[in-house]
């Protein structure tokens, strides 16, 4: 898969303070692959979007996948620290 060309830092973290704690992202895009790393307090939920046609085309750890939405493939995440890599 060819990842656009966004002209972002090379590694671009993002923080937000929710109820329960900070949900925080951390991502690199490199070589034509893609790593996202998401950490969620206790007690709280996500859905993580990660661009892919197909949810083979995702490494992750402690993910469920839902559904492929938009050209992405949609995992649940709960609470701790979870990876993807397209």
């Amino acid at each position: 898969m060819d990842l656009p060309e966004l002209g972002l830092p090379d590694r671009p973290q993002g923080r937000f303070a929710c109820l329960h704690g900070p949900v925080t992202t951390d991502w690199k895009a490199e070589k034509g692959r893609f790593r996202l790393t998401v950490t969620l307090p206790v007690n709280t939920t996500a859905d993580v979007w990660i661009q892919a046609g197909r949810p083979e085309d995702v490494t992750h750890t402690g993910a469920r996948f839902l559904r492929v939405e938009d050209g992405c493939a949609v995992f649940a995440v709960g609470s701790g620290h979870h990876r993807f890599e397209t």
